[in-house]
């Protein structure tokens, strides 16, 4: 072949050069464009399926294994969903509700193995099949015996034990299998902190803890003490003074981060300690920030992701710093955002990519979760106003966002939002018969929720068993 090119005239030579150059780049531009369109239609799917999955890399929970927030860090990310999906889930439809229980429910419902807890303001806690009861009413497994006064905590599961706290001061640990009976006895009962307790127990390396509205964390060990009462491990210094309400803390690579806020000044601060303690029985934090200001005080909880704390004040600015501190006593944050359009007592959840937020405006938020390159970062996108306020901290599961509303209902987003913001819901449900404050809990394709209506809902897929 190289002879007979060889051989031909220059010119000839020059033109079928140029042809097979024109040809070539021909068959790029034919290969090019079959492979947009090819690929196109695959980058929001294959976005979706990046923005679900890469927090399942690593499961932080198990059956076993259920708290506020999902995990020790409060992601609120469900790892183990697989079967709702942003195509299915306006499949929803009403699994059973529970027999009312003698109080609200402000707790949110947790799931481990095949139960599903939840705490009431009759301060007691509930046990329910997670499979429901093949009745359109279920009657609880168990309940616990009064817990002293009401119980707003989100129990914690671990290591076949159920941990909550109550109204009373108190922390209690229950068998998370019952007892044989209706009604069950704690295996054990804490001193009583100086303080109410309302936020909910974090369960991390064997150790309980648990805010206080005394201002102070407290450490138990979670295999209790063998005896009826135990006192704590260590417990952190006073996080200020006044009435203080110290939000559910989070645990990440050995440290403690907690959250206050000031009930007669609306300020607060962020603390983070080493979660071991210190060797005493009085904590100091090894690192804090006070925003400055009213309103900026920190009554949700905390998110701890990839080396992020995430925290958000009541006056709807989200916060990001490093987890492993500043190298200083006080830490200034990484970035903040731009307020949500009013307060903000939700939790964040978050994803590798996105910090989801949700407002009393009736919105939910989608932030970048690295940030903008600024310093006050806008959000990616919001959603369309729901019909009251979000007090419920949203749960993603498998690319789906679910949140409650005062309005009584339940709503699912697209977790990657939408084509033209403000999004819409992909589903809601009818109303319940209250308002909806607690954090949904999905599992196995079910979607549970607690309503003030004093009664847990539970929600399925048409025409499937869960």
């Amino acid at each position: 072949m190289s002879e007979h090119i060889a051989s031909q005239p220059q010119g000839a030579r020059s033109h079928s050069h140029v042809k097979a150059i024109l040809l070539v780049g021909l068959a790029s531009i034919i290969i090019i464009a079959a492979c947009l369109a090819f690929f196109t239609p695959l980058v929001s799917t294959i976005f979706r399926s990046a923005s679900a999955t890469q927090n399942r890399v690593i499961p932080l929970t198990n059956q076993s294994t259920a708290m506020f927030g999902a995990d020790a860090r409060h992601s609120h990310v469900d790892t183990n969903e697989q079967r709702l999906t942003y195509a299915n889930v306006s499949h929803l439809v009403s699994d059973w509700t529970s027999s009312p229980a003698g109080g609200s429910l402000f707790s949110s419902p947790v799931v481990a193995g095949d139960v599903v807890y939840v705490g009431s303001l009759d301060g007691m806690l509930y046990a329910f099949s997670a499979a429901g009861c093949q009745q359109a009413t279920c009657v609880p497994l168990w309940t616990s015996t009064f817990m002293g006064d009401r119980v707003f905590a989100t129990p914690a599961v671990a290591d076949g034990v159920v941990y909550v706290g109550s109204y009373d001061h108190k922390v209690y640990a229950f068998n998370a299998a019952g007892c044989g009976k209706a009604m069950c006895a704690p295996l054990w009962v804490s001193t009583p902190t100086g303080g109410e307790i309302d936020a909910s127990p974090t369960v991390a390396d064997g150790v309980v803890f648990s805010g206080s509205d005394d201002g102070r964390v407290y450490a138990f060990d979670a295999a209790g003490c063998g005896r009826a009462t135990c006192s704590p491990i260590w417990a952190s210094s006073a996080l200020g003074q006044g009435k203080l309400v110290v939000s559910t803390p989070a645990v990440a690579e050995g440290v403690l981060y907690v959250g206050t806020y000031n009930y007669y000044t609306g300020a607060g601060e962020l603390a983070a300690y080493e979660a071991k303690g210190c060797g005493k029985a009085e904590c100091l934090p090894l690192w804090t920030y006070t925003p400055p200001g009213t309103d900026l005080g920190y009554y949700a909880a905390l998110s701890v992701v990839n080396g992020i704390v995430y925290i958000i004040s009541l006056d709807g600015i989200l916060n990001a710093f490093d987890a492993h501190g500043c190298g200083h006593v006080t830490c200034a944050p990484l970035w903040t955002t731009i307020p949500a359009g009013d307060y903000v007592e939700a939790s964040p959840a978050v994803t590798g990519w996105v910090v989801y937020v949700a407002s009393w405006d009736h919105r939910l938020y989608a932030f970048n979760a690295v940030g903008c390159g600024k310093s006050v970062c806008a959000p990616l996108w919001s959603s369309t106003p729901i019909g009251s306020i979000i007090e419920s901290s949203p749960t993603i599961a498998n690319g789906l966002v679910f949140v409650g509303s005062a309005d009584g209902s339940l709503y699912a987003f697209d977790g990657v939002g939408c084509a033209t913001p403000p999004c819409v819901p992909l589903w809601s449900s009818a109303p319940t018969g209250d308002a909806l404050y607690a954090s949904p809990a999905v599992a196995n394709g079910v979607v549970y929720v607690a309503s003030l209506d004093h009664r847990l809902y539970a929600y399925h897929l048409a025409g499937t068993v869960p």
